[in-house]
């Protein structure tokens, strides 16, 4: 389990040391992974490098066949991955699959892959011998998996605002979406809208956005959050996008560049929302 590479900036701390929650016991690796992908501007002649340092997890779970054990070995640790992608302001994810205990253990290779050597991986620049960044686990996480499991729409905020984080970089208008959706799903505690006479469709959904956003942020923050509504609903009715994903590979700033503009400036704060709103909620039982 890893942060993200490449794509969002900053990523999960390693572990200063060994610590559960759930299921799960995680520990710190001391030994990153080189990772490669592709470049921002599409080249059939570069690539982009990097190094990430990852998490190890292990945990039992127990079916009556191994395919029915994955299943739920990843539904975990994907909602672990949300869990610490709001902890640590990351997009973590799975990296290895989980494997029955029979195998071996999931490790980070020693040395550098053969196909790795060859791409020069490992060439820009020699890692730590230990990560420079390390922190503890929140206290509130043990208990925000609990939560997690017990409030179903906390669950789907909480997946939501994962996938959104993990399609910002190349797929920004859908990311709209997704963080829409998880401040509308933590929303689900409001008091329900009015509905329509007619149609018995929910009214003044806008409005109860922004009530939501009001739970974590100040007025004025949350009415001008409120302001990209109009964009998620041009995007989920009429199929509009609003970044730089039709023109990919254009980068730097312009004089006029409203994708960049809706990127890197108000989606950026209605993700730093979400989280908030998220963190809020998963403190909530710890707080109290």
């Amino acid at each position: 389990m890893a942060a993200l590479p490449l794509h969002l900036s900053g990523g999960i701390p390693t572990l200063s040391s060994s610590i559960p929650i759930g299921p799960f016991q995680l520990s710190r690796v001391d030994r990153p992974v080189h990772d490669h992908g592709p470049p921002e501007v599409p080249s059939l002649h570069q690539i982009s490098k990097g190094t990430t340092w990852v998490t190890a997890v292990a945990a039992t779970h127990t079916g009556y066949n191994w395919q029915e054990v994955q299943r739920h070995a990843f539904r975990d640790l994907d909602q672990l991955c949300g869990l610490l992608s709001v902890a640590f302001d990351a997009c973590v994810v799975v990296r290895d699959a989980p494997r029955p205990r029979e195998l071996s253990a999931p490790s980070v290779p020693e040395k550098p892959l053969p196909w790795q050597c060859a791409l020069d991986l490992t060439e820009s620049g020699e890692c730590p011998p230990v990560p420079v960044n390390t922190a503890e686990i929140p206290p509130w996480l043990a208990s925000a998996w609990q939560s997690t499991n017990s409030h179903q729409w906390l669950a789907n905020a909480l997946a939501m605002h994962h996938q959104g984080l993990q399609i910002e970089f190349d797929h920004p208008t859908m990311a709209l979406v997704a963080y829409v959706s998880a401040v509308e799903a933590l929303g689900n505690r409001l008091p329900k809208p009015d509905r329509c006479p007619t149609c018995r469709s929910d009214i003044k959904v806008r409005e109860r956005f922004e009530t939501a956003l009001r739970q974590a942020l100040s007025d004025d923050h949350a009415a001008r959050l409120t302001a990209i509504y109009p964009n998620h609903s041009k995007t989920v009715h009429q199929g509009r996008l609003h970044a730089n994903e039709a023109v990919p590979g254009v980068l730097g700033p312009t004089l006029v560049n409203p994708g960049q503009d809706f990127q890197f400036g108000i989606l950026r704060q209605l993700r730093h929302a979400s989280a908030d709103l998220l963190t809020q909620s998963l403190r909530a039982d710890h707080d109290a």
